[in-house]
């Protein structure tokens, strides 16, 4: 059976399309900073030496700053993603972005390769993803491309073939305007980040920062845009003005036929005024560093950002909270809390619930740390799936769509002074195969923003605290009062759950 399922898939890949090979690409690096335009004049008031700060947890906000910065770009725009999807969310910020490379603005795309060989429009045909290259102003790159280029048969032959090497993907969160300003977090680009999914919505985190951190974000991005895992979509197959303009048009077509849902992001919402009156009053000051794993195939001595991050947090610590949607310890992880427990800081850990959570693989091997965390003397949290405490204002651009909401906000703060906000989770495959990046900042004022934030999603309106009752076993409660049987949206997810706790797959969660 198993030979013959081999077979099968050599076979298979036999006739599927490969990638070609790449060509030697010149050395790129950033534009340096824009000195006109609306982005350089308000950068130039609001840090002109030092960095600051403005929290995007609202999905509708989230969207609105993107759609804002692309149009207020002047000279250009670098982005990064792990998931770019062809529905109405992807599809209306490449609008975006065609209009402001129409209009003279260089763009500079990298999204991992892993969701674009496997099917669909945007997100699939390679004749799609090098006809967006074919404008004059967009450059898009795969991070890691696989060389099998069709479908699932396609990813099982990449998995197959190397999985070592195709293993290492490309988790970060990036977009740099005009070098001036940039955005880094959680969210990739799809509905369910941006609160237009069904049949669930995030809870999501992201960062607008502008200033030194800004330009340094530029220089971060260079290395991967340089690296020899990025590969440039124009290479994937012929393309010419027709398959272009075809391209536009169905994307534009698209946009239309959306236009309902979409409404929640109409231009009139991101009035000029306002948004430049936000960047004034409401940003805070600080001292920031930007982190990353690097560009390359997995090292067996590599320095991780995990690491890096274990080398910044200032000593004195009196607390410290945490959110990440999938939690599974990886070494070290649980003596580091206990270390910290002892010393006398309160440590609280928030990560989702059966019923929150959109990966149940990663659920089922995180439920069996419960009590050894509970054990280090942290405080242990899981989120709701049905929050009451304003959690839908952040995650549903578009009330009444969605049945459940699930956390991925990745962040923490410590003493409210010192915080981190970017792409990792705290699970083996973020802190040991994926790159990764983000944000690491030491400001009262928005480490103070995030602290507070997070300990929302901690209360007993937003979340399930968790513990042990009097016979020692696990005890959840919430509004809804306490049960001894984990939250679940109901027995197919449970029996999932057993199902998948069985595999063994730790390692690549």
């Amino acid at each position: 059976m198993r030979a013959a399922l081999l077979a099968l898939l050599l076979v298979s890949l036999s006739a599927c399309n490969t990638l070609p090979d790449a060509p030697q690409m010149e050395v790129e690096l950033a534009f340096e900073p824009s000195l006109i335009g609306d982005l350089a004049d308000i950068a130039g008031d609001i840090a002109p030496q030092h960095s600051s700060f403005y929290l995007l947890p609202r999905a509708l906000d989230a969207m609105n700053w993107r759609l804002a910065l692309i149009d207020s770009a002047e000279l250009s725009i670098d982005i990064q993603y792990f998931i770019w999807k062809d529905d109405a969310s992807g599809a209306l910020m490449l609008e975006h972005l065609f209009a402001a490379a129409d209009r003279g603005v260089k763009v500079r795309m990298i999204v991992d390769d892993m969701f674009l060989s496997t099917g669909g429009a945007f997100s699939g045909a390679d004749e799609a993803l090098a006809a967006i290259s074919f404008h004059p102003n967009i450059q898009l790159s795969l991070f890691n491309p696989g060389k099998y280029r069709d479908g699932i048969a396609g990813l099982a032959g990449n998995f197959g073939g190397s999985l070592k090497d195709y293993n290492r993907r490309m988790h970060n969160k990036l977009m740099v305007f005009d070098g001036l300003f940039t955005v880094v977090g959680g969210r990739n680009i799809g509905d369910e980040y941006f609160g237009l999914h069904e049949p669930y919505n995030f809870v999501d985190l992201d960062l607008l920062a502008t200033g030194i951190i800004a330009n340094e974000s530029s220089t971060f991005f260079d290395q991967y845009w340089n690296s020899d895992l990025v590969y440039p979509a124009a290479e994937l197959t012929d393309m010419d003005t027709a398959g272009y303009e075809t391209l536009r048009l169905t994307n534009s077509d698209y946009v239309r036929s959306q236009s309902g849902r979409l409404q929640v992001f109409s231009n009139e919402a991101r009035d000029e005024a306002y948004y430049v009156s936000v960047l004034h009053n409401e940003m805070s000051p600080g001292f920031a560093v930007f982190l990353q794993d690097e560009p390359v195939l997995r090292g067996k001595r590599e320095f991780r950002l995990a690491d890096m991050l274990g080398e910044t947090v200032l000593p004195g610590v009196h607390e410290v909270v945490l959110s990440s949607p999938y939690l599974i310890p990886v070494e070290g992880f649980l003596e580091s809390v206990l270390e910290d427990v002892n010393a006398g800081v309160e440590v609280s850990l928030l990560t989702n619930s059966l019923a929150s959570n959109d990966a149940t693989p990663a659920h089922s091997h995180y439920k069996k740390y419960r009590q050894n965390i509970l054990a280090t003397g942290a405080k242990l949290y899981e989120f709701h799936h049905e929050p009451i405490g304003g959690m839908r204002k952040l995650s549903d651009a578009a009330p009444g769509l969605d049945t459940f909401v699930a956390l991925h906000t990745k962040a923490f703060s410590v003493d409210g002074m010192q915080c981190f906000i970017g792409s990792l989770n705290i699970d083996p495959r973020s802190v040991n195969l994926n790159t990764e990046n983000g944000i690491y900042i030491e400001s009262s004022g928005v480490c103070g923003q995030l602290s507070r934030l997070l300990y929302s999603f901690t209360t007993p309106e937003n979340a399930w605290s968790v513990s042990l009752n009097e016979k020692n076993k696990l005890k959840w409660s919430s509004y809804e009062g306490s049960v001894t049987t984990q939250p679940a949206l109901g027995l197919g997810q449970r029996i999932s759950d057993f199902f998948f706790r069985l595999l063994p797959v730790e390692r690549q969660l």
